[in-house]
């Protein structure tokens, strides 16, 4: 509860007082994929290496009702059919000089999957479970699904579709087949233990078929034709351990990639296409698998989900996906490197998903790219935008800053050029609160009309002549933040006797970390985060009469600490000096460097180390009344012999009786408690019974040679002090 206090003090310090001193200036930089990618991207693509320049130009094909919502898609080289849902779902024909054919409404059933064959278009719909045949003449001809040998029932949906050589292949539910469709007859090719198949894939031949599981994550692999036992026509070549596979993409090589998808609750919809799906509730992978069947995962994220993948002509990996983070929905399209395990961002949307990358046999036309959310179709092509921009990622200085200058590393070749906006604000997610993006800024030099804030971030805007693209890659932020006064979290006045020092150090800061982008986050931080302080390593040792004050203190800036400790007596009104600009939080003295008292410490932290003079800050706290005491407790009136008993009293003018103890003729000592039974006060009286000297001799037998007898009584107080007494009876 109290670090729950302190952190609500904090967080209110900082957002609602305002203060004028301020901090040496600081710089932070975004450099590297990993520093970058959180950004968002418009008409620009950030490389593997962190270097953002403009993306291919974007040509969007237009006709689509921006409110209709995608269900279903398929794309070739002349055409691109999407059933949208409007009132009810409708077939459209998109072509890509923008002009539309319209195939009307899809009166019964759900479309689940569609395919574009050489002379029809094909839509499976569930509830009824069919397939609707499009001739080219826009007449329809419905195909009702087979039984599938060992089920009792129809089946129940297809998922996936695609025509190859004047037959129809489509992936099945309840049971998950693979069946083929031609001259008006189905076969079966492939009969799974699986509830449905979800994705399919021939591999470079044509003779062979990849397909992958919707229910247990599988991929496996049989031929294009029908065998007498279509339940053990394939082979299970590959367990990605995720739910379902959602897009297969073979090689010439014999090698594979994967994309699959899992969610954390299994009662949910599973799909890729599901809108309940939530960041850190999936986990979307693509996996590369070579011909021998070792698998390994080459990208993989849990806020976006790959919809769909490619190949380059350089024969690298193109991945379209959809964002699950509702505060940043975006589809995107990245290009991952195989041989160099690197990805770079080629292009960003303001769709929430791309769900269907399509490369055209004619290289010049680019790549095919279908949206969702809202719906949209788009043409990338070879060259560069004219111009674009880059947002960065929002910067938080965890407190109050004046933002000065921007530096950019960047090249602009001939009929290029690079410019820079910043806007702060008050909150993590930019909104009506804050700041209006300012002129255009040159390198190294502030903008003055900002306002103090907490979070800023950069805009950098590329233009360029379509042939060639400015590139940036390395930019620094400059900021001061307002100096906030250190806190004092707690004193500890430690017992008696024990003494602390500065432990031996060779000055070197050790701290083990994976180099990974999350290690090299931390290690930015350390910039912004001001000089890296070492930790404090004490040795506790034990002295007699040593006297130790301890304390934790933190400073919000990360500054330099020193501190001063002072002290009163109770009797005083003001605090004196005792010792002053301690580097370390503890201070070790005699304790008979205070006399006998009640004393209060008071604690001054203060970071003037790190900040000029002016606008140093410092805080004080004051510690609980401590008692100094170091006079032994007094042991009187001892009255009695052997034949009565023993009674005496035990007074210490400071300090509470801890323990008393008595011995006879020189033999162990043992406890005693006080008439009341409780050793708990600075004044106690004591009864050592005729019994209890009996007892005493039992347990040490005395010598009978003598007649007269020495007990040695001994009075310890909370200060430790020990006071000794001797009485002969």
């Amino acid at each position: 509860m109290k670090k729950k206090l302190l952190y609500f003090f904090l967080y209110f310090y900082v957002n609602m007082v305002s203060v004028v001193y301020a901090e040496n200036t600081h710089f932070y930089t975004y450099e590297g994929f990993s520093n970058f990618l959180e950004g968002h991207a418009q008409n620009t693509q950030l490389m593997a290496d962190g270097v953002v320049a403009l993306s291919m130009p974007v040509k969007k094909i237009s006709g689509l009702e921006s409110t209709a919502r995608l269900i279903v898609s398929a794309v070739d080289d002349s055409r691109i059919a999407l059933v949208l849902l409007e009132q009810k779902p409708h077939l459209w024909v998109y072509h890509h000089n923008g002009s539309k054919d319209d195939y009307g409404f899809i009166e019964q059933g759900v479309p689940t999957a569609l395919a574009l064959g050489k002379n029809a278009i094909y839509v499976a719909t569930v509830a009824p479970a069919q397939i609707l045949k499009f001739q080219l003449s826009k007449k329809t001809l419905p195909i009702p699904m087979p039984t599938v040998s060992n089920s009792k029932q129809p089946v129940d949906a297809v998922f996936y579709m695609i025509e190859k050589e004047d037959a129809l292949y489509l992936l099945t539910s309840m049971p998950g087949a693979l069946l083929k469709f031609k001259d008006g007859q189905f076969q079966e090719l492939f009969i799974s233990n699986e509830d449905l198949l979800k994705s399919m894939a021939f591999d470079k031949t044509g003779k062979n078929i990849y397909v992958g599981g919707g229910a247990k994550g599988i991929v496996y692999k049989g031929p294009n034709q029908a065998s007498k036992t279509p339940t053990r026509a394939y082979q299970a070549i590959f367990d990605s351990g995720l739910k379902e596979i959602t897009g297969l993409l073979p090689k010439e090589t014999g090698d594979l990639f994967v994309v699959g998808l899992s969610t954390q609750n299994t009662n949910e919809d599973n799909s890729a296409s599901s809108q309940s799906l939530e960041k850190g509730k999936i986990r979307s992978q693509l996996i590369y698998l070579n011909a021998q069947g070792y698998g390994e995962v080459l990208a993989g994220s849990d806020d976006e989900i790959i919809y769909s993948i490619s190949e380059t002509p350089q024969k690298n990996v193109l991945i379209a996906t959809g964002s699950v983070d509702k505060a940043h929905l975006r589809g995107r399209l990245y290009e991952a490197r195989p041989k160099t395990k690197d990805i770079s961002l080629l292009y960003q949307t303001e769709s929430a998903q791309i769900v269907q990358i399509y490369q055209h046999q004619n290289a010049s036309m680019g790549y095919t790219l279908v949206e969702n959310d809202p719906a949209n179709i788009v043409n990338l092509q070879l060259g560069y935008a004219t111009q674009g921009e880059f947002i960065l990622p929002v910067f938080d200085a965890f407190s109050q800053a004046h933002f000065g200058s921007v530096w950019l590393d960047a090249e602009t070749p001939k009929n290029t050029q690079i410019q820079i906006q910043l806007r702060v604000g008050q909150t993590a997610h930019p909104d009506d609160n804050w700041s209006d993006w300012t002129q255009d800024l040159q390198t190294g030099v502030s903008a003055k009309e900002l306002m103090v804030a907490r979070f800023a971030q950069i805009k950098i805007k590329l233009k360029g002549d379509g042939k060639q693209t400015p590139i940036a890659r390395r930019i620094r932020l400059a900021y001061t933040r307002q100096n906030i006064a250190p806190i004092i979290e707690d004193i500890v006045i430690l017992p008696k006797h024990i003494m602390l020092n500065t432990a031996v150090s060779d000055n070197v800061y050790e701290r083990t970390f994976s180099l990974n982008d999350k290690g090299l986050m931390e290690l930015k931080k350390l910039d912004m985060l001001g000089e890296l302080s070492e930790p404090s390593k004490v040795k506790q040792t034990y002295v007699n009469n040593m006297q130790s004050i301890a304390w934790s203190a933190q400073d919000f800036n990360h500054d330099k600490l020193v501190y001063d400790v002072e002290f009163k007596k109770r009797t005083d009104v003001s605090f004196q000096l005792f010792q002053s600009n301690l580097k370390d939080s503890f201070v070790s003295f005699p304790s008979h460097t205070f006399s006998d008292g009640v004393y209060m410490f008071r604690i001054t932290a203060k970071d003037y180390l790190s900040n000029a003079l002016e606008q140093s800050l410092e805080s004080k706290k004051e510690s609980q009344w401590v008692t100094f005491d170091h006079t032994p407790p007094q042991i009187q009136n001892i009255k009695g012999n052997s034949q009565t008993g023993l009674s005496f009293e035990i007074k210490d003018a400071w300090s509470v009786l801890t323990q008393v103890e008595f011995s006879i003729d020189g033999q162990p000592f043992l406890l005693i408690l006080p008439r009341d039974h409780v050793l708990d006060s600075t004044q106690e009286s004591f009864v050592l019974t005729k019994e209890d000297l009996a007892n005493y001799q039992r347990i040490y037998p005395l010598s009978s040679h003598s007649h007269t007898h020495i007990i040695n009584i001994r009075a310890t107080d909370e200060a430790k002090n020990i006071a000794h007494e001797k009485f002969n009876f």
